[in-house]
């Protein structure tokens, strides 16, 4: 049975485009829409020149919405690329990686399922015209922290931990994972924008959403813009009315630049695609576990130390390996590892930032709500 050509997914079909098999679904497609041989598109050959939006092709376009894990506008279906090549893990050289593969797709499956890449929550479309409501930041934020659970409790050293361990656990990883889920989440957002120069002009929300900001040349002050934007922000949330709202949005809009600054600047850096971010992610929650575990005393500590340290000799050789075939000097891969190390302090300088506004959001509530982010008032079950 024979793979079709474009998707990968379906067995070949009767359908063909110039003289090219493919599955049925595929061959509708392009059958419609495009006007370049299809060997042509599938080798990316002669693609459409960034930026032109319209005029591109389907296969552009098409292939731009499998870079996304979007769904696959010819049949409806979730495209499943993985962001580890099947090949780099059939040897058993990388078992800890692998698992961080496994748990890190999957992530990125239900996150792909649940916020499509154009729907208000996982971000603004492109030319800015959906409005990101506070409702969208609460279930995403609440989002975050159910995968976050997931992954802590997915990890073999910490399958024995007692239910209450799990939970303090979570709650010391909260603040330092949403800081860089943030960072992440804006690098993966500027890598994906056609136009890169429009990251310039996006006031980026934590964790995983960016608030819109007008194109700097509409606005005479794009600072004093994007703080009444943060005001309007706040207003919306649903907090109760003894806010200080000019205090509570300059924080949130600090909080907003310190992890642009610390994260998505730094991640754009240091990490060439994907793989590489999703690798770091795991390797900080592995090395945050470590140091909760020593810090209560729990038996689980040298363990979960021991296959830190394991999991930090893979990535040097996982790196090496990569930059070996770009044929480029070890020395890079020494840097990489160094950046990455450096990356998990500004972790914490972030995640101070983002406990500070917790505090901050805490104050800012009546006595009777006690959670962050505050529940917005068409989601409570009784309007206060």
């Amino acid at each position: 049975m024979r793979l079709c050509l474009v998707c990968g997914n379906r067995p070949t079909d009767k359908s063909s485009h110039y003289g090219v098999s493919c599955c049925k679904a595929c061959g509708m497609f392009f059958k419609r829409w495009q006007k370049k041989p299809l060997p042509d598109c599938v080798n990316d050959v002669r693609l459409c020149p960034p930026g032109s939006g319209d005029r591109q092709c389907q296969r552009c376009r098409y292939k731009r919405f499998r870079s996304h894990r979007q769904c696959d506008e010819s049949s409806g279906s979730l495209t499943e690329t993985s962001l580890f090549p099947k090949t780099t893990f059939e040897n058993g050289d990388y078992p800890i990686i692998t698992v961080a593969a496994n748990l890190m797709n999957d992530y990125r499956r239900r996150k792909a399922e649940t916020y499509p890449y154009n729907s208000k929550a996982r971000g603004t479309s492109e030319n800015g015209d959906s409005l990101y409501t506070y409702e969208d930041h609460f279930n995403l934020v609440h989002f975050e922290k159910r995968e976050l659970i997931l992954l802590v409790t997915n990890l073999p050293e910490l399958r024995t931990l007692p239910e209450h361990s799990v939970n303090d656990l979570i709650e010391y990883l909260n603040p330092y994972y949403m800081s860089f889920t943030h960072g992440a989440s804006a690098a993966d957002f500027i890598r994906y924008t056609v136009d890169k120069s429009l990251a310039h002009n996006r006031l980026f929300l934590a964790p995983n959403v960016y608030l819109d900001m007008a194109p700097l040349r509409k606005i005479k002050d794009p600072n004093c813009y994007a703080l009444l934007q943060t005001k309007r922000f706040v207003r919306d949330s649903g907090l109760i009315k003894n806010v200080n709202i000019d205090f509570f949005a300059k924080t949130l809009l600090f909080h907003f630049a310190m992890a642009k600054e610390y994260f998505t600047e730094k991640i754009l850096q240091i990490f060439q695609d994907e793989t590489e971010v999703a690798i770091f992610k795991h390797f900080m929650i592995y090395g945050l576990v470590a140091r909760f575990l020593e810090d209560t005393g729990h038996v689980e500590f040298k363990r979960v130390r021991r296959a830190l340290a394991n999991m930090e000799l893979e990535i040097v050789k996982f790196f090496s390996f990569r930059y070996s075939i770009r044929n480029e000097i070890n020395d890079k891969v020494k840097a990489k590892v160094k950046d990455i190390l450096s990356l998990i302090e500004c972790t914490k300088i972030a995640s101070k930032e983002y406990n500070q506004l917790r505090y901050e959001g805490m104050l800012s509530l009546e006595s009777n709500e006690n959670t962050w982010p505050p529940v917005p008032r068409s989601l409570r079950k009784v309007d206060i």
